[in-house]
């Protein structure tokens, strides 16, 4: 792709540039990892739940960048992530995650 400095660019690069996939996926992975190994007391199923996907292009205000995800979607993930309302201490796994993706 040839990049010049402009809006019309910029928008191409954000939506199809494969580095910058490779990139965004190396993080991912990377938050992968680090949400997996915040999981305490699990029985193994919540933490094989853990993926990567790949939206595609609908991520940003417009919806026209590049955006991966990362999921946990065992039944149980909400409540391990959040807590229950019948007094269950919350033990968060993903948030702690989100400074290690944008550090990459």
């Amino acid at each position: 792709m040839r990049y010049t400095p402009d809006k019309r660019s910029t928008g191409v690069y954000m939506r199809t540039d494969p580095d910058l996939k490779a990139e965004l996926r190396r993080r991912a992975d990377l938050g992968l990892a680090a949400a997996r190994g915040n999981i305490r007391n699990d029985t193994g199923q919540l933490a094989r739940s853990g993926h990567v996907e790949d939206m595609g292009a609908r991520g940003g205000r417009k919806r026209d960048r590049m955006e991966l995800q990362v999921v946990f979607d065992a039944p149980h993930a909400a409540a391990v992530e959040f807590g229950t309302r019948g007094g269950r201490r919350r033990r968060p796994y993903l948030r702690p995650v989100i400074p290690i993706i944008e550090r990459g």
